[in-house]
């Protein structure tokens, strides 16, 4: 199966937005499936408004993130287009979820390393990201 996502970077005080599926221990960027004929900053838009109820502001395009894995015997690849993005209501310090198989959590970003983060180059990204002209990240060897 192939996925077609847009992911959100968004940034509170050294800590970045992850969320994980409920009882899951590996986490992911928020967003979602971008939709036949939507573009990405739309569906993330979308995506957040539907998961958080909160709005977002799509700032720069930080990069792609390609990956795949296994998943109940079928093979899952996907292509991540990351964004910047800002709470258009300014600071949450809790992130409230609208999905009930889903949890919002902020990591500080020094401690990245001790959480499982999909795709795994996503780590790098966020650490780099100020300095990111463009980003290809990839879960193939």
């Amino acid at each position: 199966m192939f996925h077609y996502l847009a992911r959100a970077v968004i940034v509170q005080d050294d800590s970045v937005l992850l969320v994980r599926e409920k009882g899951a221990t590996e986490y992911f960027l928020p967003g979602g499936h971008i939709e036949f004929n939507e573009p990405a900053k739309m569906a993330l838009k979308r995506e957040l408004q539907e998961e958080t109820s909160l709005d977002i502001q799509v700032g720069r395009f930080y990069g792609s993130i390609e990956n795949h894995w296994l998943h109940k015997g079928e093979q899952q690849q996907e292509i991540n287009l990351v964004f910047e993005a800002h709470f258009c209501e300014g600071f949450q310090s809790v992130v409230n979820s609208c999905e009930p198989h889903l949890d919002f959590l902020w990591v500080e970003i020094s401690q990245l390393t001790s959480v499982t983060l999909h795709p795994a180059s996503v780590s790098e990204l966020i650490h780099n990201r100020d300095s990111i002209t463009s980003f290809w990240g990839s879960g193939y060897a």
